[in-house]
């Protein structure tokens, strides 16, 4: 990593959040591969933005590496107004050696997250320090092959993320039909006098006296 990394960005602690302002993109926001722009929102105050990232400002392209709680979560700056918390690297790799997309996939793969594991430390939570990093390494082939292997992996991902997406809203339609029915019944628009003679009957407890005597 430190031969192909043009720039580095570790922020040692959290800017102060307020109720709105520019997005400040958290550990949280990190997945495997995509900045999750939902799942936490946070914000820092316009007026200290230039204060905050003035080790330099995010581009696109970039990486974003999660060195705690969770580790080893990356993902590419999509959108270049946000801010950047702790406990987030920011990379830009040099154009010369690597090509962004294929620094995410090599950095998501199981033999760059297994170097991770075996040099994080902590008890409660992984983590990496940052003397750690320049021992990582990645797979470097040929630019040109880099592009096609992040190519390849676009149109495999896609194909997977529409099936994904297929399955999502049919487990929807389930919901919206188990409830419709749910509710049918219970309004007694369906008759389910026939199911209830098929329910099995049970014979009921013994008594205290009858388990006594017994």
């Amino acid at each position: 990593m430190k031969y192909v990394v043009e720039k580095a960005d570790y922020r040692g602690k959290t800017p102060e959040k307020v109720p709105s302002g520019i997005f400040l993109v958290t550990a949280k926001n990190v997945r495997m591969g995509l900045i999750d722009y939902e799942c936490s929102q946070e914000f820092v105050a316009r007026h200290e933005y230039d204060d905050i990232m003035r080790r330099g400002l995010p581009k696109k392209g970039d990486i974003l590496f999660t060195t705690e709680a969770p580790l080893g979560k990356v993902a590419l700056v999509d959108r270049e107004d946000v801010a950047l918390a702790q406990r987030i690297i920011r990379f830009r790799m040099n154009a010369e050696h690597f090509e962004s997309r294929f620094t995410l996939f090599a950095m998501m793969s199981d033999y760059f997250q297994a170097q991770l594991l075996r040099l994080s430390t902590g008890s409660t939570a992984e983590g990496l320090k940052a003397s750690k990093l320049p021992m990582l390494r990645l797979v470097a082939p040929p630019l040109s092959e880099q592009y096609a292997i992040s190519a390849s992996l676009d149109r495999d991902t896609a194909k997977i993320d529409g099936l994904v997406g297929k399955v999502r809203e049919a487990i929807e339609r389930l919901k919206e039909f188990r409830t419709a029915i749910i509710c049918a019944a219970v309004k007694g628009k369906i008759d389910v006098r026939g199911e209830v003679a098929r329910v099995p009957r049970f014979p009921s407890a013994p008594s205290r006296k009858q388990s006594s005597a017994g």
